[in-house]
């Protein structure tokens, strides 16, 4: 690994001795010359590849995001609906993918909630409560009635339910007057400029 050293710049090996000293792995991609005694050639650009995030990391990140819902379940749960063991059973975590509809759902089958990842976002974060308690009303009621062939999913029990919570209104206030709309523009743009 030294060869490649000699050929490089000063400043790159600087850089290769700080990512070592923060134990980051690297991984150099580079042209080798055709010869020893030839010169390095500079024809094409050389890469250096950070493998900072491995699985683990990866992983951890993915936890710290669901150990984050499952705290504002668990609060709301023990504020809201204390010793209800039906919502004890379910599981919320974050939508794998983006939906340009749903900014969560309640699924009564696998028992579990999913949020849109739209909604991880620091300034959104008054926004979630509300979201999570609309979703945790869903679950305590169970399967919507069905009614002349169509199913209510927020009747009169629900919107009962569901006006418990302090920050209802300003949560529903905030979808009809475009705040909604306007996360979705935030996230698409943040994902396309990955």
């Amino acid at each position: 690994m030294n060869f490649i050293f000699k050929q490089l710049p000063f400043f790159f090996k600087e850089c290769w001795d700080a990512f070592l000293e923060n134990e980051k792995k690297i991984e150099i991609i580079t042209a080798r010359p055709k010869e020893k005694n030839d010169e390095f050639k500079r024809s094409k650009p050389l890469r250096v590849k950070s493998n900072v995030l491995n699985n683990t990391d990866r992983q951890k990140k993915l936890e710290e995001r669901e150990i984050n819902l499952v705290t504002i379940w668990g609060k709301l749960e023990n504020e809201y609906f204390p010793g209800d063991k039906n919502l004890s059973i379910y599981s919320i975590t974050w939508a794998k993918r983006y939906s340009k509809r749903n900014l969560a759902y309640c699924d009564y089958q696998k028992k579990r909630v999913v949020v849109s990842p739209v909604m991880n976002n620091i300034k959104l974060l008054h926004m979630l409560e509300p979201l999570i308690y609309h979703e945790m009303c869903h679950a305590k009621l169970g399967e919507p009635k069905r009614v002349r062939g169509r199913y209510i999913y927020h009747g009169k029990d629900f919107h009962k339910l569901e006006a418990l919570h302090p920050f209802i209104k300003e949560f529903n206030d905030w979808i009809h007057n475009g705040g909604w709309a306007n996360a979705k523009r935030v996230y698409a743009r943040k994902m396309s400029s990955r």
